[in-house]
């Protein structure tokens, strides 16, 4: 008897790419990701980070529910140590008496009391 294989559950594809320095930073650090439902015949995702020296890609399948709880964990995993890493970094800013603003961008940047970001 041929064992029957699980469906795959059918997946949207994302793809999308940014870079991570300010504007005007000459660097090609960038963070990417790919959600694909044909990445090697599976449903997939990978996630490209690089900076100008170095380049990493993590990947896993999404093909099960067990497999999406998985990579969600994954996702927020990264993601928390992202805030307490820029969390960790604006309070020692903030310890040092530098000013953090940025109203035009509506993103926090650090400054230094020569105006200059940090």
């Amino acid at each position: 008897m041929e064992k029957k294989k699980k469906p795959v559950m059918k997946i949207e594809p994302m793809d999308e790419m940014k870079f991570l320095n300010l504007p005007g930073k000459e660097s090609a650090a960038s963070l990417g990701i790919r959600i694909s439902p044909q990445i090697r015949e599976w449903n997939a995702y990978a996630i490209y980070i690089s900076d100008c020296d170095d380049a990493i890609r993590l990947h896993g399948s999404l093909g099960s529910i067990e497999s999406r709880k998985n990579a969600i964990n994954k996702f927020d995993t990264m993601i928390s140590m992202l805030i307490k890493a820029r969390n960790h970094i604006v309070f020692e800013c903030r310890k040092k008496e530098l000013k953090i603003f940025n109203k035009t961008d509506q993103r926090n940047l650090i400054i230094n009391p020569s105006k200059e970001i940090i």
